[in-house]
């Protein structure tokens, strides 16, 4: 399926990216703080994209952009191969961030006008497609990095990974007429524009989850490195192992949501992501570490997407609502990593893990909220 293919080629990109991040912040000296702080710079391009991509998507359409944004995001992580200040860094992770909210818009919402046309569901299947290219991506940086070769070097070959993508993407992705597109957009008045309520809600449902994704995804490699002694390969098996969970997970999610439902699947998810991340925050050796991190990924795969369809149904502005939903889970996804930043410089790693792990948990309470009404098949 070509939308599958679109989350893949994104997803490996990404993957390489942030299996280098402790070399990129070696290759600049920057403490945890300072790491942190860089970080900063993925959710202000995050804001500044989510405001942008509904227009650019309005404009060119939702097709052209999909695969444009794919062969952009190759383009820019070459500026991550050649940072090493902080402004720099901080300059190359805001484009990052401005790329990936209209890979995150464009990809998501082309995944909801699937599973309208067609009837059924994709959006677990095409994150499952994601997790997949995740484990490509990190695994291949990670080899990458006990061979020492340079950022600079793979940053350029995620360039072309990316270019290449978006060329056979041009060529075999639904085409979602661009004049619809922009009609739509343009008939929406101000009060339409404003996310209501039930959105805002269902938005926090995922918050707790993605942000341990977020956590592992960008402090698993250095926890690894830096407080278990791991060697660089080694060191990116936390979020490979996360990886290959999610995938196993949201490969079969759809059928799993067929058969459970979503509020015992979402409410079982959040346990188990919470549960797993204090194994990993506890954890004394590499094994029981990854064993952490196989939980977390089972209990993060599929509350993101299960959201996402519900945003996607819940009105006749599917767009809309997807847009803000990304916008509100894809800022929190790049903001706790930076947070870690700054409280792991008193607290350390563990406690800080252990600290964000049992917050995820006040997502229980909005399941009485959000979920009997969007309970069932859909």
């Amino acid at each position: 399926m070509p939308i599958l293919i679109l989350f893949a080629a994104e997803a490996v990109i990404t993957g390489l990216i942030y299996a280098r991040l402790p070399d990129i912040k070696a290759a600049g000296e920057l403490s945890n703080a300072a790491f942190g702080f860089v970080l900063v710079g993925v959710p202000i391009g995050n804001i500044m994209g989510f405001m942008l991509a509904p227009l650019t998507i309005g404009f060119f359409g939702l097709t052209t952009v999909s695969w444009i944004a794919v062969a952009v995001l190759g383009v820019v992580s070459l500026g991550l191969g050649f940072a090493t200040t902080v402004p720099t860094l901080l300059a190359a992770f805001a484009l990052l961030g401005l790329c990936l909210s209209h890979t995150e818009v464009s990809q998501n919402s082309m995944a909801g006008h699937v599973e309208r046309t067609s009837g059924r569901r994709v959006m677990s299947r095409c994150h499952g497609g994601w997790s997949v290219g995740s484990i490509i991506g990190l695994l291949c940086g990670g080899i990458l990095s006990q061979a020492m070769v340079p950022v600079a070097v793979q940053s350029a070959g995620a360039a072309v990974i990316g270019i290449a993508t978006a060329i056979l993407l041009s060529r075999i992705l639904p085409h979602v007429p661009r004049r619809a597109q922009a009609a739509k957009v343009a008939r929406l008045s101000i009060r339409d524009r404003v996310p209501a309520v039930a959105l805002l809600l269902l938005c926090l449902l995922p918050l707790g989850t993605l942000a341990l994704e977020g956590i592992v995804r960008d402090w698993g490699a250095i926890f690894l490195r830096d407080d278990l002694g791991a060697a660089p390969f080694a060191s990116t098996l936390l979020f490979v192992t996360v990886s290959t969970s999610m995938a196993a997970v949201r490969l079969s999610g759809d059928a799993i949501l067929e058969w459970l439902g979503e509020r015992v699947v979402v409410g079982g998810s959040i346990l188990c992501a919470s549960a797993g991340l204090l194994i990993v925050a506890s954890a004394q050796s590499l094994v029981v570490a990854l064993i952490g991190a196989a939980v977390t990924g089972v209990g993060v795969a599929v509350v993101y997407p299960v959201a996402l369809s519900i945003a996607a149904r819940r009105s006749d502005r599917p767009e809309r609502d997807v847009a803000t939903m990304s916008f509100i889970c894809f800022v929190t996804l790049m903001a706790s990593p930076t947070a870690v930043g700054f409280l792991s410089e008193t607290t350390g790693l563990r406690i800080t893990f252990a600290a964000f792990a049992l917050l995820s948990l006040l997502a229980l309470l909005l399941l009485r909220v959000t979920g009997r009404r969007n309970d069932g098949n859909g």
